[in-house]
C-alpha cells in the first residue's frame, strides 16, 4: 500500500475543500507540542523553586527572596493555563462557532 500517495491525495483534498494545508497542520502540532514540553518543564522548575525557598528561605528572610518567590508562584499560574491555550488551535472550531454567536447575538442588540 503507496501511503506517500494516501497522505498527498488527502492533503490535496483538504486544500481542495477550502481547509488547512499540510504545512499549516505541522505548525499548529509543533506549537502545541512546545506549548506542553514548555508547560511540564515550567511548573516542574517552579514548584521546586517554591519548595525550597518555602522549605529553607524562612532562614533568609530578604526582599529578593520574596520577590523570586512571588515570580515562581505567578509564573506558575501562568504556566498552568499553557495546556489550554495549546488546544485551542487544535480545536478551534467550536471557538469559531462561539464567536459567531457573540457576533450574532450582539449584532441584533
Amino acid at each position: 500500500m503507496n501511503y506517500t500517495a494516501m497522505s498527498d491525495n488527502c492533503t490535496a483534498a483538504v486544500a481542495a475543500a477550502g481547509g488547512p494545508g499540510l504545512s499549516q497542520l505541522v505548525t499548529k502540532y509543533v506549537v502545541v507540542v512546545l506549548y506542553l514540553v514548555t508547560s511540564v518543564f515550567g511548573v516542574t522548575g517552579n514548584s521546586l523553586t517554591i519548595f525550597v525557598l518555602l522549605r529553607h528561605g524562612g532562614r533568609a528572610r530578604s526582599v529578593a527572596t520574596c520577590f523570586i518567590l512571588n515570580l515562581a508562584i505567578a509564573d506558575d499560574l501562568f504556566i498552568v493555563s499553557l495546556p489550554f491555550i495549546a488546544y485551542r488551535p487544535v480545536n478551534c472550531s467550536c471557538i469559531n462557532n462561539l464567536q459567531k454567536l457573540k457576533r450574532v447575538v450582539f449584532s441584533c442588540v
